[in-house]
């Protein structure tokens, strides 16, 4: 008799609206699950009426992708705006993100990390990570290494692949910690299986370098080659290079050494002609003199195919 009295008295003292809004959340977040998409702007429509925060937030998904509701950005802003008013982690997180984008004075990182700090401290791997990037180039904050790398560890224990790479950068770069190549091939081995490109080529680099591990460029070319087919054009100009190189045990083949560095440049064109650039370049020119013009022309249409689908590529 007790315990029913006194959870008659718990439920008596939560507001009337907290104790019917979780119900419209939940119940949007089933029709947004289905693809229902104008059920669940209903029914998130109901729970932002009642002040509840995850409903302000998944409501202003909608509004901004336009789904099940008319697009409308500025909808989208003001309910994120009222969630993270509330504190709700995710919506601080896109406010954070949100004065990330553009140029002054609409870019304002010092908001940026105010907002994504607070996402940060209730466990928002994302908002953690994103957190570690800016104090790492020092955006808003004062650069530090160190802060950095405790906000690239906290997202990696929970598993977010580019933290993961970031604390394998940390440990190979020197970046807040230690340098210590066999703690980097472990970070980057976790990343790696999880599909981050940046880590498998910085694996591929450091095996044939014998970074940390024995030096071997059959393993090194295995892991240049997983990161060009998932995109990653630094991988590319590197397994261009192996295949025009053909040493230690790696088959030489101008065709293949052409198609990866020409496939790189194009990945790479938004890139200035830095240093690596001109290098994929020379490279790809080389591999094309040794080519017969019949076959260059065949190769144009491969090089095209594999930089929309890398995953394709001989």
């Amino acid at each position: 008799m007790k315990q029913t009295v006194f959870a008659i008295a718990l439920f008596a003292v939560l507001p009337f609206s907290a104790a019917f809004s979780a119900g419209d959340y939940d119940d949007g977040m089933s029709a947004y699950k289905a693809g229902n998409y104008a059920e669940a702007a209903k029914r998130f429509q109901a729970g932002a009426d009642k002040a509840d925060a995850a409903s302000r937030y998944w409501l202003g998904i909608l509004y901004g992708r336009g789904l099940g509701i008319a697009r409308d950005s500025r909808k989208a802003l003001t309910l994120h705006q009222l969630a993270a008013e509330q504190d709700y982690a995710p919506a601080l997180y896109a406010i954070g993100r949100h004065h990330l984008r553009g140029r002054p004075p609409h870019r304002d990182t010092a908001k940026a990390n105010a907002y994504l700090g607070r996402a940060a401290a209730q466990g928002h791997r994302e908002a953690q990570y994103l957190l570690g990037m800016m104090y790492r180039a020092g955006e808003g904050v004062d650069k530090s290494h160190e802060t950095a790398a405790t906000w690239f560890e906290k997202a990696a224990a929970q598993q977010h692949p580019k933290a993961l790479t970031a604390m394998g950068q940390a440990y190979f770069y020197r970046l807040g910690v230690d340098r210590d190549y066999k703690e980097a091939m472990k970070w980057y081995i976790k990343a790696a299986v999880k599909g981050d490109n940046v880590a498998q080529n910085a694996i591929g680099v450091m095996y044939a370098k014998g970074q940390g591990v024995p030096a071997n460029h059959q393993i090194a070319f295995s892991w240049f080659e997983q990161s060009a087919k998932n995109g990653n054009p630094v991988a590319q100009g590197n397994l261009g290079e192996l295949y025009f190189r053909g040493k230690r045990g790696i088959p030489r083949s101008f065709e293949k050494a052409y198609l990866w560095n020409a496939v790189a440049v194009m990945t790479d064109k938004k890139t200035p002609m830095l240093k690596r650039r001109s290098h994929q370049v020379r490279s790809r020119d080389l591999a094309a003199k040794e080519l017969a013009p019949g076959k260059l022309a065949e190769l144009e249409q491969a090089v095209a195919r594999c930089w929309f689908q890398p995953k394709t590529c001989p």
